[in-house]
């Protein structure tokens, strides 16, 4: 029988390094010969089997010509490599949610079926579901469990640490959701080969309507006449555009008919959300020059105004976007005793040109006005809503534009990206501002920013002013506080929430730091690469223990 060296793992661990993007490890080590000993072929092919358990579990390359002969002190190792390996995984719980409710194997049941699994919802523990909060326990049970058997080959680590996450808290696993506040863009007919960008209405709101960032990673035109249209707004970009929960951007499009006739596309939006919406485009082509009348905005809206009293002018402009001459016959605003227009837009416009309506608003009683703008032109009438709200006497109005702000997740002992809110007094008095404070369960992690321009005093009519937030974790987890100004308007206060998660690094090297009692005892959970390093230094140890012990000694 040959003789082949043995391989204890005096092994250093060289790397150990988690990659999120492949999620896999990438191990390497050093091993170094201690002795001689004659090794069965038997005993070669099973430190093998070993050894392509751990490539296979960890999608990494270890040399098998220096690992054919791992002594048992390696295998222990490895085995503990391999139990850490599922909960190393990024967890899922949406995703999770996902797999468990289809059949992960085409030709079987679901996870939710009813009468062999566990039913629609882990929160009842059919089947004793709830003991799969650890993935190990998911893969394990493929081999122990008849009725999980046919899953095997069909169910990797990510599904099942997914799963697990779905399992512990049924709740995370809701889905996320954006929504559009219009389902479909009209345009007038434009002539072939001209830009109109110009629907009705104007764009769409796309609203994140769950707690968690969104991010939208394309938007584009698809159906029969995709090419006519193009996407614009703050929801289109080169780049993913993030949405945090709660928050907003504008979708809109631009038409250039290829051909004369009706032309129709749908916007359809790409995110990593599980309900995404899709806007209906339509428009129609025109073989001959036409004029199109543009807006600048769709409506006008002016602030609190105290009775009597008249406002500020606001201003609207008309511009004429098609290919033909646009004549304007009449300009008018209704009624006339709160709303006044003037305007040079009476006559030709021609193509490209424009004109200017001012509106100015008088109210007659308190409470909120509304009128409305008629343009008439050779293109039909336009209509534009005006609104506005009136006073008894001068009053303050504290608005909070953004009521929310989400921060993404960052390391413990780093900083996030700066959050900011504006305060704005809407009123037509000025805001006494007394204190902004941070408060909540976790307000010493959050601090005012330098960006922060609010500041204890007054803030005149129609201005505003800024409060910027700043988040450096001290420890990992869910965290939320509440920026709270005090004012003398209405309520007393403005309050905004702050929600963040903080995650534990996953940097952390084999040494004192990751075993030190604050890590250990009562420091904080320990993330899945902790575990694996403070497993495999205790179990390396052992190693070089038990190599010494069969050490000649020399005197």
């Amino acid at each position: 029988m040959d003789q082949f060296p043995a391989f204890e793992p005096k092994a250093r661990l060289q790397a150990c390094c988690w990659t999120a993007a492949t999620s896999s490890f990438d191990l390497r080590y050093d091993f170094r010969p201690m002795e001689k000993n004659t090794r069965s072929q038997h005993n070669r092919r099973a430190d093998q089997r070993w050894v392509r358990a751990i490539v296979s579990t960890f999608d990494c390359g270890i040399d098998m010509t220096l690992t054919t002969n791992l002594a048992l002190p390696s295998r222990m190792l490895l085995a503990a490599l391999l139990l850490a390996s599922a909960s190393a995984h990024a967890q899922n719980a949406v995703r999770g949610k996902q797999l468990y409710e289809s059949k992960i194997n085409p030709n079987y049941l679901s996870c939710s079926d009813a009468a062999a699994c566990h039913g629609p919802s882990p929160a009842l523990n059919v089947n004793k579901v709830r003991n799969g909060t650890n993935p190990n326990t998911i893969l394990g049970a493929l081999n122990s469990v008849p009725l999980m058997g046919p899953l095997k080959g069909f169910l990797s680590a990510t599904d099942a640490a997914d799963i697990a996450a779905y399992i512990a808290t049924p709740t995370s696993g809701m889905a996320t959701s954006l929504a559009a506040s219009a389902a479909s863009l009209t345009f007038g007919s434009t002539q072939v080969g001209a830009a109109n960008a110009n629907s009705s209405p104007a764009s769409t709101t796309i609203t994140n309507t769950s707690s968690g960032s969104i991010t939208i990673t394309s938007v584009d035109a698809t159906g029969t006449n995709a090419a006519d249209f193009k996407a614009t707004g703050t929801c289109v970009s080169a780049a993913p555009v993030v949405v945090a929960g709660g928050a907003t951007c504008t979708l809109g499009a631009s038409f250039t008919p290829a051909a004369p006739g009706a032309r129709t596309a749908t916007l359809v939006v790409r995110s990593n959300a599980t309900t995404n919406p899709s806007i209906a485009l339509s428009g129609t082509g025109s073989a001959v020059a036409i004029a199109t009348m543009a807006l600048d905005r769709t409506t006008v809206a002016f602030p609190t105004q105290t009775i009597a009293t008249t406002s500020s002018a606001q201003d609207l402009t008309v511009r004429n976007t098609g290919t033909a001459p646009l004549t304007i016959t009449q300009v008018d605003a209704a009624p006339t005793q709160e709303f006044v227009s003037s305007s040079n837009c009476v006559g030709t416009i021609i193509p490209g040109g424009s004109c200017t309506v001012v509106l100015v608003f008088t109210p007659s009683a308190a409470g909120a006005r509304s009128g409305m703008l008629t343009i008439t032109a050779n293109t039909g009438p336009t209509t534009v809503p005006l609104s506005g709200n009136s006073v008894l006497v001068p009053t303050p109005i504290a608005t909070a534009m953004t009521t929310a702000l989400a921060f993404s997740p960052v390391k413990v002992g780093t900083s996030a990206q700066p959050k900011s809110t504006v305060i704005a007094n809407t009123g037509n008095a000025p805001l006494e501002i007394a204190n902004i404070a941070v408060t909540g369960p976790d307000a010493k992690e959050f601090t005012l920013g330098g960006g922060t321009t609010c500041k204890p005093g007054p803030l005149a009519g129609q201005a505003d002013c800024t409060v910027e937030l700043m988040f450096q974790p001290q420890s990992g987890g869910g965290k939320s506080a509440a920026v709270t100004v005090t004012h003398n308007a209405s309520g007393g206060s403005t309050v905004v929430t702050v929600s963040a998660q903080a995650t534990v690094s996953s940097s952390a090297s084999v040494g004192t730091s990751a075993l030190a009692p604050s890590n250990i005892g009562g420091g904080g959970a320990l993330s899945p690469l902790q575990l694996i390093l403070i497993t495999a230094t205790l179990l390396l140890s052992a190693a070089a223990r038990q190599g010494a012990a069969r050490s000649p000694k020399h005197a």
